[in-house]
């Protein structure tokens, strides 16, 4: 849009999506639209085909991997840190202003421990990602990202959107890793 310019360029880690109308950057809902569009592709690919959208599809959904990706700290194939929200929703929440006047320094919100699902969430849409269109390091990214969150099985500390349960989330990554892969471990896994 010409009449935006870029915002939160100099975060720590660049892209994401803002959330609803403010601008923190909130990794469960990001990680539930991204899997959720990448399996409203894999079940309709002739829809967006045949209305010229996947090219526009797979751009968001690109985005969004990247993102997950750059988030993600690996050491070999083991997450080491993750990034699971950006900007402090209280301080957001105070600013009534366009996102690329709102300043720098954002708090960033680091994990090597826990929000196990969103760690499970940003799997699942890579997974997604990884099967529809093919690119092998949002597959070792979303094995990588499943098994923090099955390690570690701890809830993200978060007061805007607080889940009360990781099983849910760790399911659907087991099942869109399952379908990536063809791995019925996954399949076990999602069914307990």
């Amino acid at each position: 849009m010409t009449w935006r310019s870029n915002c939160h360029a100099d975060d720590e880690v660049a892209g994401g999506f803002h959330d609803a109308g403010d601008h923190a950057m909130f990794g469960l809902p990001q990680g539930f639209t991204a899997s959720t569009l990448g399996w409203a592709y894999y079940e309709f690919p002739d829809a967006f085909d045949d209305l010229g959208q996947t090219e526009h599809l797979k751009m968001i959904t690109d985005y969004f991997c990247d993102f997950f990706k750059k988030s993600t700290k690996l050491n070999g194939d083991t997450v080491t840190n993750f990034l699971y929200q950006k900007g402090d929703g209280t301080v957001d929440h105070s600013y009534w202003g366009p996102p690329e006047q709102q300043g720098s320094g954002r708090k960033m919100f680091w994990t090597s421990n826990g929000a196990s699902e969103i760690a499970a969430q940003y799997a699942a849409a890579l997974a997604a990602n990884y099967k529809n269109f093919g690119n092998a390091e949002d597959l070792k990214y979303a094995k990588a990202l499943y098994k923090f969150s099955k390690q570690h099985n701890q809830l993200a500390p978060n007061n805007f959107y607080g889940s009360n349960s990781l099983k849910d989330d760790q399911a659907w990554a087991a099942g869109w890793l399952a379908i990536a892969t063809g791995d019925n471990s996954y399949v076990n896994d999602a069914r307990s």
